[in-house]
């Protein structure tokens, strides 16, 4: 099983340089971007009040005692990572659907591209560190 998560995160590694490398026109990829945005949005507002709705609830507890407040930015960050790869597939899979001339972008495997998104060491430090470094400061 790891295995397997590894060679689809290499995978999704090489996917990602591969449609980095590619000339997509500026619109069609803004435009996808957006799209996805929203998409991922109507997924993601619902987990979003509900976490408002549970800080709002039990939020003495995050002043009371830093553990909880840990525990709410780091699901935070968890869930900003989930987005983050879900929009960056959303967005390959409308370029596919609306460029289906460019053969280089049809040969992206979707699972290992989100596999690679989603387990980015970059983006998840910088999440956390970001999350933790505002944290703090409450």
């Amino acid at each position: 099983m790891f295995k397997k998560l590894i060679s689809l995160y290499k995978e999704g590694k090489k996917d990602n340089d591969v449609l980095a490398a590619m000339l997509i026109p500026l619109k069609s990829y803004v435009l996808c971007t957006i799209l996805s945005f929203l998409f991922v949005a109507i997924v993601a507002i619902p987990i979003i009040i509900l976490n408002v709705q549970f800080v709002s609830i039990y939020g003495y507890l995050f002043l009371a005692n830093k553990f909880f407040l840990y525990l709410g930015l780091t699901l935070i960050g968890i869930l900003f990572i989930v987005v983050n790869a879900l929009i960056n597939l959303g967005t390959l899979k409308l370029l596919k659907h609306n460029l289906p001339e460019l053969d280089a972008l049809t040969n992206v495997n979707n699972k290992s591209f989100f596999i690679y998104h989603l387990f980015n060491p970059g983006f998840i430090i910088f999440t956390f560190a970001v999350l933790f470094i505002f944290g703090g400061f409450i």
